[in-house]
Order: C-alpha cells, then sequence, then structure tokens
C-alpha cells in the first residue's frame, strides 16, 4: 500500500466514499453499487478510481485493507455480503467456476 494506515480523521474522503467502502468490503460489485447509489456504471468506476488516488491505493482489496486500518470498514462490514435486494432475491453468485 502506497500509504500508511492512520485513523479516519487522517482518510480525506466523504460520508458517500466510506458507504462505498463498507459496500466494496462486504462484496458488492460495482454494478450494483451503480445501481442502489443511482449512477451510471461507467460513472461510478470514475468515482472509485478517484477515490483510489485519493488513498493512494491501486485496487479494492488495498482499499478495504487501508479502510479497515482507519477504522472505516469494520469485520462486520466484511462478512455481511451483498445485501438481499430490494425485491426480496438473493445475489447470485458464482464459485468454484460453477
Amino acid at each position: 500500500m502506497a500509504r500508511s494506515a492512520g485513523t479516519q480523521s487522517q482518510l480525506q474522503i466523504t460520508v458517500e466514499q466510506r458507504r462505498w467502502l463498507q459496500r466494496l468490503a462486504a462484496g458488492v460489485t460495482l454494478q450494483r453499487l451503480a445501481t442502489e447509489e443511482g449512477y451510471s456504471l461507467r460513472h461510478l468506476q470514475r468515482l472509485i478510481a478517484d477515490l483510489y488516488r485519493a488513498l493512494g491505493v491501486g485496487s479494492r482489496s488495498q482499499a478495504v485493507a487501508l479502510a479497515a486500518l482507519a477504522g472505516i470498514v469494520t469485520v462486520d462490514d466484511i462478512l455481511a455480503g451483498p445485501r438481499i435486494s430490494r425485491s426480496g432475491a438473493a445475489p447470485t453468485t458464482r464459485r468454484n467456476g460453477r
């Protein structure tokens, strides 16, 4: 990681960006996050790239690790997994190549 870990106050990010980090930590896809936030996928990708740049990281895992060290993301956020959609259907994921 390019940036050393610090406290929440040292990470100059918005409340919205904190929420995104929590959702990314839970394994939500960018497409799903874009839909939840009301952005196009491409626009959210640019916003997330800007967030990574601001944090000094190059990937989702680095961003989540830094956010965890700063206390923005908790173990509960990480273990929560993607929330059930508004329709009540559980998200589908592919595991083990199936």
